[in-house]
């Protein structure tokens, strides 16, 4: 095949098939926008790329993370009293 290469136990260099490479499916722009609204993180045009710092503001005050936010909260709260 074109573009393929075979591993041996001498060759240090990975396996890399071009041709499956160029047939990978990419996200559209959009698309990226899109995911990174459903998770939460978005980015300007212009803006520098800092995942794990994003990800950390986004947690600080992420209602999901609240303990309060469980449906049983109240009558687990409650039952202590």
């Amino acid at each position: 095949m074109r573009g393929e290469k075979r591993l041996t136990f001498w060759d240090p260099q990975p396996v890399v098939d071009e041709q499956s490479v160029d047939l990978m499916p990419m996200p559209e722009p959009d698309d990226v926008d899109n995911y990174g609204e459903a998770i939460g993180i978005t980015y300007g045009s212009d803006e520098e790329l800092r995942c794990v710092e994003k990800e950390q503001q986004r947690d600080v005050h992420r209602w999901e993370l609240n303990p309060a936010s469980s449906e049983d909260y109240r009558s687990r709260t409650h039952a202590r009293d």
